[in-house]
């Protein structure tokens, strides 16, 4: 294949030289595999970090979308067709610079990853995946190394068993990012982790599991441990969240309006751990413990609004929202998390999209900062797109100064 210069090779510090990581700038959005024809596919970028179990690094074009054409009868598991296959054992991370990638293929998830290391997505959307036998419509983790999702969109992906967004056998952890309108026939229809799912100023809503599921779990089920901080679960099938073993835990969250008749939560086997203001829509999430909490608040007042990340309608509280302004300005900060809670990355200055916290009086409770009237210049959320969020119109609810 013809890869220089486009194949770089970066050195790791302390690393021997086959050791180094593997850089790789993906330069035509087409799927193919052609070794002469001087261009670098996606699938071919994956092949490249298949070589060796060092650490690999590839690089999309800004705001490209990438569609998985090569479609095989089956899917063969060795990046031929179909999904993309990471085969090695080190550190895969795809920074997308705001890129798409699509599956176009049936019965196939977009990515597949077979190593015991981490994965990690930046500035990327995943979406058009079917696992049409296996769990992880958008993302499977076979591995227990797990998967960080930064600043991302995993939408409209499908699953015949668990995690139609994601499924791993290791962490999930999201930060300012979106796991929304994806599918699963069985269970965790958002996310469907086997150890812990984290989430900071991110978004999971608008996911459904399938009519005969007899466990549900719409938006996030895990086995040991579930963690929101500054984020937004509402509007999957009953339950939206659910941990079959561990603890919820939670900070300026909020998990409300379950589609169908279910609860919010799960039958949570411990104590919800609670460092505050957060919102639940009933009281099976066990908030109650915490006097800053509004364990059974009904509807916290959250309507989806145009896209402002170009695809995925945010989630945005109405003027009256209970959980506006909700967090006072010296609490906006928890108190009391244990060293390794939250990614040494995020930003809780700032929401899912960047907008500084707080607008108003306080802080809001949820993903989503309701930008005061006067616009001002964002910082950026370290899970989040820097852009400005529309002007609040006035209203006759409430003010803001």
């Amino acid at each position: 294949m013809i890869i220089a210069p486009l194949l770089l090779l970066a050195s790791v510090a302390s690393a021997s030289p086959a050791q180094r990581a593997t850089l790789v700038q993906v330069t035509t959005t087409e799927d193919e595999v052609d070794p002469n024809d001087g261009k670098i596919s996606l699938r071919e970028a994956m092949d490249q970090v298949n070589l060796s179990d060092a650490e690999g690094n590839i690089l999309l074009q800004g705001g490209k979308e990438y569609r998985l054409t090569k479609c095989g009868t089956t899917d063969d598991d060795a990046n031929r067709n179909g999904d993309l296959d990471h085969l090695s054992q080190g550190l895969l991370t795809i920074s997308g610079n705001g890129a798409t990638i699509r599956q176009t293929c049936p019965g196939a998830r977009v990515i597949d990853q077979f190593g015991a290391a981490q994965l990690n997505l930046n500035d990327l959307t995943i979406t058009g995946g079917d696992a049409a036998t296996e769990p992880g419509g958008g993302v499977f983790i076979r591995g227990l190394g797990g998967v960080n999702v930064k600043n991302s969109n995993i939408y409209g992906n499908k699953s015949a068993g668990a995690g139609g967004g994601i499924a791993s056998q290791g962490d999930v952890v999201l930060t300012g990012s979106s796991v929304s309108l994806n599918f699963a026939r069985e269970l965790g229809a958002g996310i469907a982790s086997f150890t812990s799912a984290t989430l900071v100023n991110s978004n999971v809503s608008g996911n459904t599991v399938g009519e005969q599921s007899r466990i549900g779990i719409g938006g996030v089920a895990a086995e040991h441990a579930v963690t929101l901080i500054y984020s937004t679960v509402q509007d999957n099938s009953a339950p939206n969240v659910d941990v079959r073993s561990g603890a919820l835990s939670a900070f300026g969250s909020v998990i409300a309006v379950p589609r169908g008749a279910g609860k919010s939560c799960g039958a949570l086997k411990e104590p919800t751990v609670s460092w505050g203001y957060n919102f639940a829509g009933d009281a099976s999430c066990g908030f109650g413990r915490n006097p800053t909490d509004k364990g059974n608040g009904g509807d916290p007042k959250l309507r989806p609004q145009p896209p402002e990340r170009g695809i995925v309608p945010l989630v945005h509280p109405l003027a009256d929202s209970p959980l506006i302004d909700a967090i006072p300005i010296a609490a906006c900060v928890p108190k009391g998390l244990k060293a390794g809670v939250l990614p040494p990355w995020a930003n809780l200055q700032a929401d899912m999209r960047g907008v500084a916290r707080p607008q108003g009086k306080g802080c809001d409770i949820g993903a989503v900062e309701v930008a005061s009237a006067q616009p001002q210049t964002p910082s950026h959320a370290g899970g989040g797109h820097a852009v400005v969020a529309p002007r609040r119109k006035p209203t006759h609810h409430r003010k803001r100064k």
